[in-house]
């Protein structure tokens, strides 16, 4: 090579080895080479070795050969090393010398040798290369001029002394998954020499202890390193560090938007750990579930937003970190199917039959319960708050609109609330529209509309006979008058209507429709709002029995559901399930 002084061309620079060792480098700041000056370089020594080498890069001093083999080569900057500098890369065992030539990634040409200009032997010299896949052929930048790929004796220097050299390294994947089990090794390392290994926290070495190789499994982490320390022949310590795979973890909502799929994909797992919260609802129940095979679960939230699970791989005792998603809220929806009811006389209104509800499939597993509640005054079903059933048929009589409402229960009873369905004005059986006591001998009587039927129905206990056809609304309850040409409705008895909005946020409103005025009535409405999860009174307050419009303000109320109780005269008059969402 040529020798370069650090002249005004050059400035000194410090570059370092693979073992950290500081090397001082020329830094070349002057003029290079013109266009010209390049193409003749490259075609004198083209035509010198008839063609037998091939251009690679273009003459330059911004660096040599011991530079282009040991520093550029590895992604260093181009600088100039001169003799020698680069001695240092195997005085420090950033390499070492091998005889296995296919190991070899550097070439010294270590002399005599002499540097060959138009033709004559000038200085003595030395060189640098790296090998190439080709046994024999190597790549080398030849002083200031060009780089060539060229066969070991098609170059200007002498290969009576070539030494060859490998990276002294830990050998092995750089990213291996987590339980696997890896082997990792150094080559080259000269006879005389000991190993010892050492690690992180989340290595296990499996075997290989006191050589060369080592075979070892990582367990949690998302980093690891591995170092060994050779004594002897060499004095050197090696560390690779590795970047741990833990596996492809997804978590999506399902198609049909009832959950979340959790997966975690990881080839050598042999199992998988959950932890699942105790608000959560899937396959497998709630808690902690402890290698178990599945390793994708669906989950839903029965009672608020964005619950975790968690999941992690697992092979014997050595497991991969936890993976977290949060879950999304299961909301079902209530469907009401009324192809089975036969329209009454009024439409709607009077329509006979069998209704069925039924939570929008697929529903959440086995372990969640349902609590089905009506307003109705009648139904042909005994309802529970423990029915695992997800689907319900029952006859009804809700004359006027009215709300069927269902509410979620997992195993830890977290609930949800899900919709409402209002029946609007279907009837099965009679509905009672007035009850009272009257004032002979102080016994109750009833009044039932029956839209089938145009004559009100007294109940069979009362001495009492209306005729639908009354002309007078005012009825005289100590005479069994007769009376035409109106309904029962036209008593002018108060009648409540459902509670609205139903859900609702900040106000519920309840209208009167009619003023009641039959005698001795009472005259007060109390009104009752119960909650639900705390079975506690939140809100009680009595009226005139003349008003027509109630409002409850419910803005400060928790979300939830609650019970309307209405009580007119100690008995109670209208029940309705409320539903609270803000």
């Amino acid at each position: 090579m040529s020798v370069v002084n650090a002249v005004a061309q050059h400035q000194g620079v410090i570059i370092y080895t693979p073992a950290n060792t500081p090397i001082f480098a020329l830094d070349f700041i002057g003029v290079d080479y013109t266009t010209q000056q390049k193409n003749d370089r490259k075609d004198y020594w083209l035509s010198f070795y008839n063609n037998r080498i091939e251009y690679i890069a273009e003459a330059t001093h911004k660096y040599n050969c011991h530079a282009y083999a040991w520093h550029v080569s590895e992604g260093g900057s181009q600088v100039w090393i001169n003799t020698p500098g680069q001695e240092t890369y195997w005085n420090d065992y950033s390499y070492v010398e091998t005889s296995n030539l296919s190991n070899a990634t550097k070439v010294s040409f270590g002399g005599p040798c002499y540097y060959l200009v138009n033709g004559q032997l000038t200085d003595s010299c030395d060189h640098s290369a790296i090998t190439t896949a080709t046994l024999n052929y190597f790549i080398s930048k030849w002083g200031p001029s060009p780089r060539f790929k060229h066969h070991k004796n098609d170059c200007p220097y002498s290969t009576e002394d070539l030494h060859y050299y490998a990276r002294l390294i830990i050998s092995g994947v750089n990213n291996p998954y987590s339980l696997q089990q890896v082997t990792y090794s150094v080559a080259n390392i000269p006879p005389g020499t000991s190993e010892t290994w050492t690690h992180s926290n989340n290595v296990y070495i499996i075997n290989g202890q006191g050589t060369n190789q080592v075979t070892i499994q990582i367990c949690g982490g998302t980093t690891a390193t591995l170092t060994v320390t050779l004594l002897g022949t060499v004095n050197h310590v090696l560390t690779k560090t590795l970047t741990v795979n833990n596996g492809t973890f997804t978590a999506m909502p399902a198609a049909d938007g009832t959950g979340t799929i959790v997966t975690l994909n990881h080839p050598y797992a042999s199992c998988f750990d959950w932890e699942i919260s105790s608000a959560l609802n899937s396959i497998v129940g709630n808690g902690t579930k402890t290698c178990i095979s599945n390793n994708s679960l669906s989950f839903a939230a029965l009672a608020y937003n964005n619950e975790i699970v968690q999941v992690r791989a697992k092979n014997g005792s050595c497991t991969t970190p936890w993976f977290s998603a949060n879950v999304i809220k299961w909301v079902p929806t209530l469907n009401v199917a009324t192809s089975n009811l036969t329209p009454g006389p009024l439409g709607n209104k009077g329509a006979r039959g069998t209704f069925t509800a039924y939570l929008t499939s697929p529903c959440p597993v086995a372990d969640a319960r349902y609590h089905w509640n009506f307003d109705f005054d009648y139904t042909n079903i005994n309802l529970n708050w423990d029915t695992y059933i997800p689907q319900i048929s029952a006859n009804v009589c809700p004359c006027g609109d009215h709300y069927l409402t269902i509410e979620v229960y997992d195993m830890n009873n977290y609930s949800v609330v899900s919709n409402s369905f209002i029946f609007y004005g279907t009837c099965v059986f009679p509905m009672l529209i007035y009850s009272a006591p009257a004032p002979i001998g102080g016994s109750l009587f009833k009044v039932y509309e029956d839209p089938l039927n145009s004559d009100p129905i007294i109940d069979e206990k009362d001495n009492l006979d209306i005729d639908s056809k009354a002309k007078n609304p005012n009825i005289d309850f100590k005479t069994k008058d007769t009376y035409s040409e109106t309904t029962a409705l036209s008593l002018n008895i108060g009648s409540w209507s459902a509670a609205y909005p139903n859900p609702t946020n900040t106000e519920l409103i309840i209208d009167i429709i009619g003023v009641n005025n039959l005698e001795n009535t009472t005259t007060t409405t109390k009104v009752l709002l119960y909650s639900h999860s705390t079975t506690k009174l939140v809100f009680s307050q009595d009226y005139p029995i003349s008003t027509q419009q109630i409002k409850i303000d419910t803005s400060k109320l928790p979300n939830g559901v609650y019970y309307l109780n209405i009580i007119e005269n100690g008995e109670k008059m209208k029940e309705q399930t409320i539903i609270v969402n803000h």
